[in-house]
């Protein structure tokens, strides 16, 4: 069943989620660089720039590092173009940090977030920052209510697309043919995957982005 999903959507293309586009990764590879020069202070920007969101156009943002005081990496402020990371002077800063800087990216970007007229609506910036808990953060929700807001798909949808491709590029040594091949039988894993995968519709956005994902990483 799982195969036949993504062959669908490869065919009909229902929707994806909002994309990290190049420039949004390179700004996550220079911030992540930025913060391990560790010549920063907390609260201080350390990295900022105007960063291309592609179909969203483009818009200033900074990274700023904070002291960790909760079990997160940060969080991302759209309306003040702000991201805001955890950080510790020395430590190692992996993959995941870039992952989760395009996951806020997304945010900075999404127009459900930007839209002052949206504001107070169900997906507006007001049930994001209320539902942040606190914001940024990904907690255990019995509900999957976290993962099913309408801005944490679209930002876990296109970080989770993203690492799918990165782990499957390395598990087979970068053949694209055995990469697709085993994408198709991509499975439910994280708790965000298995409650897209209880609603047809959100389980076929999220592996028509882990497609349109697969077919940029080709053209590169």
């Amino acid at each position: 069943m799982i195969h036949q999903r993504f062959i669908s959507f490869r065919t009909f293309c229902e929707g994806q989620a909002i994309k990290i586009t190049p420039d949004m990764e390179q700004f996550a590879q220079e911030g992540i660089e930025k913060l391990s020069q560790n010549v920063w202070e907390y609260g201080q920007t350390v990295h900022q720039r105007e960063v291309d969101g592609g179909t969203y156009g483009k818009r200033n943002v900074k990274i700023v590092p904070h002291q960790k005081n909760r079990n997160s990496f940060g969080w991302a402020d759209p309306r003040t173009g702000e991201l805001a990371i955890f950080a510790i002077k020395g430590q190692h800063y992996s993959e995941d940090y870039v992952d989760f800087i395009g996951h806020e990216l997304i945010h900075m970007f999404d127009p459900k977030l930007n839209n002052p007229k949206l504001a107070s609506t169900k997906w507006g910036f007001e049930a994001y920052h209320k539902a942040g808990k606190p914001l940024g953060s990904v907690d255990t929700d019995t509900t999957n209510q976290y993962y099913n807001n309408p801005w944490e798909q679209d930002a876990f949808m296109a970080q989770t697309a993203r690492e799918a491709i990165r782990n499957h590029k390395w598990l087979y040594d970068a053949n694209w043919e055995e990469i697709q091949t085993s994408l198709q039988k991509i499975k439910p894993e994280t708790p965000w995957e298995i409650a897209w995968y209880k609603d047809p519709k959100k389980w076929r956005k999220y592996l028509n982005t882990v497609y349109q994902e697969l077919v940029r990483r080709k053209q590169q």
